[in-house]
Order: structure tokens, then C-alpha cells, then sequence
């Protein structure tokens, strides 16, 4: 996985400098733990569902770590 190129794009999120290498792999890391948990979420919702019927058929998933935070977050 590919963190960042440059401090260019750190600019992009509002940052000033992108983070040091440790930090931008922990960072990455606990973003792939709250994208997992959605797409775990979700194959649940199908699997129970078979059919979706409705965005709100999904389920809405929570997530915090000491980086990022995930509230009332669905997959449609």
C-alpha cells in the first residue's frame, strides 16, 4: 500500500506536510480496519437480505480508533 508521494498531496486533506512513514502506515492501517468493517457490514446485510430492497436495508456500522472515527456509516 501506497501512503503518499509528497507533501503536495498531504496539501490536498489540509495538512502541511505529509506524516512520517511510521505514522502514515498506522494511519493507513486503522483507515483499512473501518473500510473492512463497511464491507463486512454489508455482505451481512446481503447475506441475511438476499435482496436489497432500500439503502436503509443496510447496516450501519461504527468505528473509532485513535486516528479515525466512523459514525452511522452504510454502504448502499
Amino acid at each position: 500500500m501506497v501512503t503518499s508521494v509528497s507533501h503536495r498531496v498531504a496539501q490536498n486533506y489540509g495538512y502541511d506536510r505529509m506524516f512520517e512513514h511510521d505514522e502514515r502506515y498506522v494511519r493507513a492501517e486503522e483507515w483499512m480496519d473501518a473500510v473492512s468493517r463497511l464491507w463486512e457490514s454489508r455482505e451481512l446485510a446481503l447475506a441475511a437480505l438476499r435482496i436489497v430492497a432500500s439503502p436503509a436495508a443496510f447496516l450501519s456500522d461504527q468505528h473509532s480508533s485513535r486516528r479515525i472515527e466512523v459514525c452511522d456509516a452504510a454502504l448502499t
